[in-house]
Parts: C-alpha cells; sequence; structure tokens
C-alpha cells in the first residue's frame, strides 16, 4: 500500500522509525507498580509519611524513580514490536495509540468501577488511585478532627518529569548530529511522556 493512504496517527510511527532509527536512547527506568495493590499499601504509608511534601514534588518508589502511563502500562504487550527493532519511540507512541483504542470499550465495561482505588493508610488518613490516559494519579487526604488539615496530589507528570528519572535516563548520553535534532529529539520524547502543563526547553 501507498503509505501517503495511511491514516496520519500511522503515517507518524514510520515516520518516527525514519527519523531515529539511527539514534539508539537509553534505556530509561522501570514502571511504577499498581499503586492500589495491597502489597504496595504498606510502602506507600512509608513514602508519604513524614517525607509527604517532598515526594508529592518528585516522587521515587523505593529509592528509585519510576515511569508510569501508557508505555509503562503496555511494554509488555509490544514486545513484538522491539524484537523486530522498531525504536523506542514508535513504541511508546505505539502504546499511547493502543492505550487510546482501549478508551471506548473501558467506558461501557462494568470493571471501569475498579479503577479507581481508595484506602485508609493510617486513622484519618486515607488515598484514592486511578489509571488515567496519563498514568498512576494519586490523591491522599488527612483529616484532623473532622477538618482536612492536608491534601497532596502526585500526577503523573512528577513521576515521568523527575529530574532524574524518566528524560535524563533516555536522552543523557546521546549522540545526535545537530543542536536543532537535539532539540527535536527532546520535544518528541517529552511529548510522548505525555505532561499535563505546557512545556518548552530552552538549549544551553
Amino acid at each position: 500500500a501507498d503509505p501517503g493512504d495511511l491514516p496520519p496517527l500511522v503515517l507518524n510511527i514510520f515516520e518516527l522509525q525514519r527519523t531515529y532509527s539511527g539514534i539508539e536512547l537509553g534505556a530509561g527506568i522501570a514502571a511504577l507498580p499498581p499503586l492500589h495493590q495491597p502489597e504496595q499499601q504498606q510502602v506507600l504509608n512509608a513514602c508519604m509519611g513524614t517525607r509527604c511534601r517532598a515526594f508529592s514534588i518528585a516522587p521515587q518508589w523505593q529509592g528509585e524513580c519510576a515511569e508510569t502511563g501508557s508505555y509503562a502500562l503496555l511494554r509488555e504487550r509490544l514486545t513484538a514490536l522491539a524484537k523486530h527493532h522498531w525504536h523506542q519511540l514508535v513504541l511508546r507512541y505505539s502504546a499511547l495509540l493502543l492505550r487510546l483504542s482501549e478508551i471506548p470499550a473501558s467506558l461501557t465495561d462494568r470493571a471501569t468501577e475498579t479503577f479507581v482505588q481508595a484506602c485508609r493508610l493510617t486513622p484519618g488518613t486515607g488515598y484514592g488511585v486511578i489509571q488515567t490516559a496519563r498514568g498512576q494519579l494519586l490523591h491522599r487526604v488527612v483529616l484532623t478532627d473532622g477538618v482536612v488539615s492536608q491534601y497532596d496530589i502526585v500526577a503523573p507528570t512528577e513521576w515521568n518529569f523527575h529530574p532524574e528519572g524518566l528524560l535524563p535516563t533516555t536522552l543523557q548520553g546521546v549522540h545526535i548530529g545537530s543542536p536543532r535534532q537535539a532539540r527535536e529529539l527532546c520535544r518528541t520524547m517529552m511529548l510522548l511522556a505525555d505532561p499535563c502543563v505546557g512545556f518548552e526547553i530552552q538549549a544551553i
């Protein structure tokens, strides 16, 4: 088939492969485990304890940075593409498409009710976790004498844009041809990391 006949979203896969096939990225970081699982709650409580504010700004899991989102959730399903030497950026983009394709069915699936998980960590302290399109979103609330005394949110962006996390481990040390190509690579990687805020790239 003529590539020009392909839908734009699919055509992007071939464009990413053509542009970046000769550029080797870093291995990245581990996926964040499902925070709603019972075995994670004790560790989560420790993370969100006395250093809760620091955790909310730059979260780590058991002392290590972690990634959340479409690629972290679906990377095992993309191993066949990886074995056929598709570029990491193609895998990340494909994960976004795959995740988007599954959303309509999930909205009508009664199992969707389990996507939001809530748990009491300690008396007066609880949290809720939901697997959003961008990754795991965590809300934590502390009640003191029936009044909300603390409310913290850890969004997927805090995990994926940790200063020692996904972007540095993927991009640092990458060999690339020109400053323009470097900026475009950074922009592509940041878009695929799917931030919830705008961003600007500055070359220093």
